[in-house]
């Protein structure tokens, strides 16, 4: 709730108490007439409550769809990103050239990213860069491994960061099929 939402309950709260004092101070007033104010009272603060919880809603959901497009967009460029750096020549130049688009892409656009897509998408360049290191300057075979399941698991966490409904059950499956087939072929 708001800082209107909560003066406005406060204001009301302080009114009823008022209403109340006013009770005891002038006894003589009707009880259909308490009953009446009491019940308008209780009406506006439950009208209140309920515009300003829905309208905060409202402002919530208006963010998140304010950039949608591009939000979409941001993910479908890092996953086609990294595809790119999933399936390079390590040891080319072509793989520098691609770590940096990568790092130039996502100082542009990973405010769009989920938070999660985009410290994977990052976590998987970063990887793809120690990956493309002579093997005498890589740090060992654990720091390898790890490299490479960051730079595996980014595509998921960057296909589960775009949080829409799937088109279908077969798209999911065609995915992850592609995924197995081309790990396999490493």
């Amino acid at each position: 709730m708001n800082t209107f939402g909560k003066i406005y309950l406060v204001i009301t709260s302080i009114a009823i108490l008022i209403l109340f004092a006013l009770l005891i101070f002038f006894q003589n007033i009707p009880s259909e007439a308490v009953i009446g104010f009491l019940g308008v009272f209780v009406g506006s603060i439950v009208s209140a409550v309920v515009q300003f919880v829905t309208s905060d809603t409202n402002i919530k959901q208006q963010l998140r769809l304010a950039a949608l497009d591009k939000r979409l967009q941001a993910h479908q460029e890092a996953f086609t990103l990294w595809q790119r750096l999933l399936f390079i020549n390590r040891h080319k130049k072509e793989s520098t050239e691609l770590i940096l688009e990568c790092q130039e892409w996502w100082n542009r656009n990973c405010l769009y990213l989920s938070a999660e897509a985009r410290s994977a998408f990052k976590k998987a360049y970063i990887a793809a860069d120690y990956l493309s290191l002579p093997a005498e300057a890589q740090a060992g075979l654990d720091a390898m491994k790890k490299d490479m399941e960051d730079l595996k698991r980014a595509g998921d966490i960057i296909l589960k960061g775009v949080n829409l409904p799937s088109i279908g059950e077969d798209e999911s499956k065609h995915v992850e099929k592609r995924s197995r087939k081309g790990t396999a072929h490493r």
